[in-house]
C-alpha cells in the first residue's frame, strides 16, 4: 500500500462526517412518518403487521423499532437505522470497488458520493431510498465478487439474498434484476446456469416472508394486495404551485421531459449528470481503459439507464430522491474517468473537473431547504420556554405532533381556528397545505388588532443579499428567489383579544 492511500479511510471519515454535520435535516413528518409510526408498532408489540404498504418495508421499520427499544423514542433513535445504512453503502462502496478496481477509484467515488446532496442530505431522513440503494449495492458487489471469484456460489446466493432484502425495501430494486437478466443474457463472466444460484439467494428469502404474512394476516400475498391497494388510492402530487417548480420541487415542462429535467435540473443531483453522461459514451468507446475498468463501467451505465427507465415510467411522483441508485452509478462512473484522466496527466481538465463537481455538490447542500419544519420547531422551541396551551392551524398541528410528544408536550397544542383569548402560532409556510385541505387560509391568518406576543425568522443567506446587492431580484423566479433567501416565512405568536 502506498503512503497516501494509507490515509484514505480516515480522510472519508472526515469528508463523511463533514458532510452530514453540513446536510443535517431530521424529522421531517413526511414519508418518514409512516416508517416511524410502523417502527414504533414493532417497539410496542411483536410481531407487528401494518396497514400501509410502506409499514411493511421490514429493513427500515423492524430496525427502527429495534433502536426505539434501545435508544428510547426520540429524534435521534428514529434516524440511527437510517444513517448505518448510509454509512455501510459507503463503507460496502469503498471497500469493493477497490478490490474490483484500485482504492484511488474507490477514494474518489466514496467521497463523490457521500458529497452529493441526494446521499448527504437524505442520509438523515427515514425515506427508503438509502436503504434501497445499501443492498441494491451490496447484491451489485457480491455479483461483481462471484465474476472474479474461484468459487462464485456463495457470492451469488449472497447476491440473491440482497435482492431479497432491496426487494422488501421498494420494489424498484426491480431495475437490478433486469440488469443480471440482461447479463444473463449476454453470458457475461460466468455460465448462464450459475446466475439462477442468485435465485436460490433471493426465492426462500420472499417465501419466508411470505409464510411469515400467511401466519400473521391468513394471505400470504398480503404485501402485494396492500401495495396496489396503496397504489390504486394514491395521489399525484405534481400541480404547478405558481411557479417554475412544482410540489415536489422539481422543474416541471412536461410528462414527457420530467424524468429529464429531474436529473439536469434539481439541486440534489448539483452537476453529476452534466458530466456522467459524456463519461458514460466515453466508456462505452475507450479502449485504453483495463478491462476490469471497462466492464465495470458499462455495466453501471446499463444499471444507471435501467434504474432511470423504471422510475421514470412506473413511478406516479417523479421524487428526485427515486433516481438514488442511477446518481449511485453515475458518480463510481464519473470516479473512474478522473483517475483516468489523473493518470494521464491531464490535470488542468482533471483539477478542474473536481473542482465543479464537489463545489457544486457543496454548494446544494447550502442551498437546499434542509429546516422545511421551520415553523414546527420554532413552536417547539417557544414551548421548550414557555410551557403554556397554544392554538395553530390544523396542518401545523399535525406536523408538529411527534416533535412535541417526544417532549411531553403534545398537549400543549390545539389545532383549529382561532378562539377570543388564545395564544395563536401563525405559521404562513403552511398557507398550500392549508387549503389542499380544502380550508381557507385567511381564517388561519392574524387580523389586525391582533397583539404579536414572539416571533421568530429565519438569517437570510448570504447569496440571496449578494443578489440582492447586485440588483439581480428583478431577473430571477419568485421560487428561486425564496431559495436563495430563506426559505421559510417568518413564524409568530399573538394573543387573540376577548370579545368586547
Amino acid at each position: 500500500m502506498k503512503p497516501v492511500e494509507r490515509y484514505y479511510p480516515l480522510l472519508l471519515i472526515l469528508i463523511v462526517l463533514a458532510s452530514l454535520v453540513f446536510a443535517w435535516v431530521g424529522w421531517l413528518d413526511s414519508d418518514d412518518k409512516r416508517h416511524v409510526l410502523a417502527g414504533l408498532g414493532w417497539y410496542e408489540q411483536f410481531p407487528y403487521v401494518g396497514p400501509l404498504h410502506p409499514s411493511l418495508r421490514h429493513p427500515i421499520v423492524i430496525p427502527l423499532g429495534m433502536s426505539f427499544r434501545l435508544f428510547g423514542v426520540n429524534e435521534i433513535s428514529l434516524i440511527l437505522p437510517n444513517l448505518c445504512y448510509y454509512l455501510g453503502l459507503l463503507a460496502v462502496t469503498y471497500v469493493f470497488l477497490a478490490r474490483a478496481t484500485n482504492r484511488h477509484i474507490a477514494f474518489i467515488a466514496t467521497a463523490l458520493i457521500a458529497t452529493l446532496p441526494v446521499f448527504a442530505i437524505r442520509a438523515t431522513v427515514v425515506y427508503s431510498d438509502i436503504t434501497e440503494a445499501f443492498f441494491v449495492a451490496l447484491s451489485f458487489w457480491f455479483f461483481i465478487e462471484a465474476t472474479r471469484a474461484e468459487r462464485p456460489v456463495p457470492w451469488l446466493l449472497a447476491a440473491g439474498v440482497a435482492v431479497a432484502f432491496g426487494w422488501f425495501t421498494r420494489e424498484t430494486v426491480g431495475a437490478l434484476i433486469l440488469l443480471y437478466g440482461v447479463l444473463f443474457l449476454a453470458g457475461y463472466k460466468l455460465p448462464r446456469a450459475r446466475y439462477w444460484v442468485m435465485a436460490g439467494g433471493f426465492l426462500p428469502v420472499i417465501a419466508l416472508e411470505a409464510l411469515a404474512m400467511w401466519g400473521m394476516t391468513g394471505n400470504p400475498i398480503y404485501r402485494y394486495t396492500t401495495m396496489l391497494a396503496s397504489k390504486a388510492n394514491f395521489n399525484k402530487k405534481g400541480e404547478v404551485a405558481g411557479d417554475m417548480f412544482n410540489r415536489l420541487g422539481n422543474v416541471s415542462v412536461n410528462s414527457a421531459l420530467d424524468p429529464v429535467l429531474v436529473l439536469f435540473a434539481n439541486h440534489e443531483f448539483a452537476l453529476l449528470f452534466f458530466f456522467a453522461c459524456p463519461v458514460a459514451v466515453w466508456a462505452w468507446r475507450s479502449k485504453a481503459m483495463p478491462e476490469n475498468e471497462r466492464n465495470l463501467a458499462r455495466i453501471l451505465t446499463v444499471l444507471a439507464a435501467l434504474w432511470f427507465l423504471l422510475v421514470a415510467i412506473g413511478m406516479l411522483n417523479l421524487h428526485p430522491r427515486y433516481f438514488t441508485v442511477t446518481a449511485y452509478a453515475a458518480a463510481i462512473l464519473i470516479a473512474i474517468w478522473l483517475y483516468r484522466t489523473l493518470t494521464a496527466r491531464r490535470l488542468l481538465l482533471a483539477g478542474a473537473s473536481i473542482a465543479l463537481l464537489f463545489g457544486a455538490n457543496l454548494a446544494a447542500i447550502y442551498l437546499d431547504n434542509k429546516n422545511p419544519l421551520f415553523g414546527e420547531r420554532s413552536l417547539r422551541a417557544y414551548l421548550e420556554a414557555n410551557e403554556t396551551a397554544v392554538r395553530t392551524d390544523p396542518v401545523t398541528a399535525r406536523r408538529a405532533e411527534f416533535l412535541l410528544k417526544i417532549d411531553g408536550r403534545d398537549n400543549l397544542v390545539t389545532g383549529g381556528l382561532p378562539q377570543a383569548g388564545d395564544l395563536y402560532f401563525y405559521n404562513p409556510n403552511r398557507v398550500e397545505e392549508v387549503r389542499r385541505r380544502k380550508l381557507n387560509p385567511k381564517d388561519y391568518a392574524p387580523e389586525d388588532g391582533w397583539d404579536l406576543v414572539w416571533k421568530a425568522e429565519e438569517d437570510r443567506r448570504l447569496v440571496g443579499l449578494l443578489v440582492e446587492g447586485l440588483g439581480l431580484n428583478g431577473f430571477l423566479n419568485r421560487g428561486l428567489l425564496r431559495r436563495l433567501n430563506a426559505p421559510n416565512q417568518p413564524v409568530a405568536i399573538y394573543r387573540v383579544p376577548e370579545k368586547s
